[in-house]
């Protein structure tokens, strides 16, 4: 609801939980995992841990103003149609997120470009 990201130490758990699952065994896709470098690297443990590596990371560009634009048609359609609006979708906690984004997801681009498996979609 605030907008801040969960500690790494729980999403890592989680993660190194999850796809220690037999239903993993032939591959996954994560998404929004990970989100800083220290997951990064984390993940590269665990995966290196399972025989497993990278393939490919996709990243998808979306302009900010666009992805505020989808927040506001969110906010209008719920409140049109009577329903409650998400306690996150509110300018403040977007701008948040934004700066949260900016200082530490952003990195993530070049280190794994430096690897060679990041892919970029605009």
């Amino acid at each position: 609801e605030s907008g801040h990201l969960i500690p790494d130490s729980i999403v890592n758990q989680v993660v190194c939980d999850r796809i220690g699952h037999s239903d993993c065994s032939g591959g996954f896709i994560l998404d929004g995992y990970p989100r800083t470098v220290d997951q990064a690297q984390n993940l590269q443990i665990i995966l290196s841990g399972m025989n497993c590596c990278i393939d490919a990371v996709i990243e998808l560009q979306v302009d900010g103003s666009l992805m505020f634009k989808r927040i506001e048609s969110r906010v209008s359609k719920a409140i049109s149609s009577e329903k409650s609006v998400r306690s996150d979708d509110k300018y403040d906690v977007f701008i948040r997120r934004m700066e949260d984004y900016r200082r530490v997801t952003v990195p993530l681009s070049s280190y794994y470009r430096d690897r060679g498996c990041l892919h970029v979609i605009d």
